[in-house]
């Protein structure tokens, strides 16, 4: 098996497993100036959107 460098290894819980598939998925972390962007690239981000009086 190669070896694969990059930040994503840093995380913890996050091996070379699961960091191989998440970066055959998006390329390379640095398209992704935030933790946040990446979140929301893969729908794990919660957010609020509001139209008139509805909230969801």
């Amino acid at each position: 098996m190669s070896e694969i460098d990059s930040p994503i290894l840093t995380i913890p819980g996050i091996g070379f497993k699961l960091g191989s598939i998440i970066l055959a998925e998006i390329r390379d972390i640095k398209n992704f100036r935030s933790q946040n962007q990446l979140l929301a690239y893969a729908g794990s981000e919660p957010s609020i959107s509001t139209s008139g009086m509805n909230q969801t």
